[in-house]
């Protein structure tokens, strides 16, 4: 999805709180399209009822999380599931941050081995 992504979650204190107020902040800032995604950390029964609120507010699409499972972001299984269902319902987009923990971990074990600082990690990952 071209444009601009932010961070604008999780839904605290509310959704549609966080989302205007980022918007508030590229307001007559942001000279090309731009567009919102909300990106989700987590996944109440709550925050699937007011996913609904984010059409209302110019969002397009919501961002999820297969990585950072020791974080509790992850959206797998059931929740997953969910929210394929919920963002097809409410005609959102689905951005996905995926990525695998375990190889993650395993390639960066190997990158230390190999005497690679962390600060270089990301140019050889």
């Amino acid at each position: 999805m071209p444009g601009l992504r932010v961070l604008c979650g999780p839904f605290q204190p509310a959704l549609e709180e966080a989302f205007l107020a980022r918007q508030r902040e590229f307001e007559g800032h942001a000279f090309v399209d731009w567009g919102l995604h909300f990106a989700q950390t987590r996944w109440t029964d709550r925050d699937f009822v007011d996913l609904a609120e984010l059409p209302g507010l110019g969002a397009t699409a919501v961002k999820f999380f297969t990585v950072y499972r020791d974080r509790g972001w992850a959206c797998e299984g059931a929740a997953l599931e969910r929210l394929l269902a919920r963002a097809k319902e409410l005609g959102l987009l689905l951005a996905a941050h995926a990525e695998d923990d375990a190889a993650i971990a395993c390639l960066t074990a190997e990158l230390v081995r190999q005497g690679v600082r962390p600060q270089e990690m990301f140019e050889e990952i």
